[in-house]
């Protein structure tokens, strides 16, 4: 019964997503494609709020509220929802102490960075792969705070 309704929400959540991209497209084609290859990326260990918060991560986490998603998936949307007026780096900081937030950054980080994934590589992809790459090495615990500061700015 637990698993029927945790697919039930997974189904919800791709619902969802597949409406607010609805005629949206991107250099790759339909827009809807990037979070579910995201989502179909993480470990087959994944729980189904991460899933969830991958394939919901693009949209405003206030168009989520209501839907009988639960309160971490709630949180870590809002973790991940790039804030005004605050870098890149101190958003990476603050969705470092989410486990979801985290495990669904670092999925987006892999995958943006394979270049494989990309039917062209623009000058944005360029310029953005040493930021992704400070950011997943500082959410593995790979390098630490000071030296993450250092790598981003």
């Amino acid at each position: 019964m637990v698993k029927d309704n945790q697919n039930q929400l997974l189904n919800k959540a791709i619902a969802l997503a597949v409406i607010s991209y609805e005629n949206k497209y991107d250099h790759n084609g339909p827009s809807i494609l990037y979070p579910l290859s995201v989502m179909f990326a993480l470990p087959q260990t994944a729980c189904i709020d991460t899933k969830i918060v991958t394939v919901l991560h693009g949209l405003d986490p206030a168009d989520v509220c209501g839907h009988g998603f639960s309160v971490a998936v709630s949180h870590a949307l809002a973790l991940l929802r790039p804030k005004d007026n605050v870098s890149y780096a101190h958003n990476i900081v603050a969705l470092s102490g989410s486990n979801i937030a985290s495990t669904v950054k670092l999925a987006y980080l892999k995958y943006d960075n394979d270049l494989s994934n990309k039917e062209y590589i623009s000058k944005e992809d360029i310029d953005n792969m040493a930021l992704y790459h400070a950011s997943y090495k500082y959410l593995t615990d790979e390098i630490t705070y000071n030296q993450f500061l250092k790598l981003v700015a």
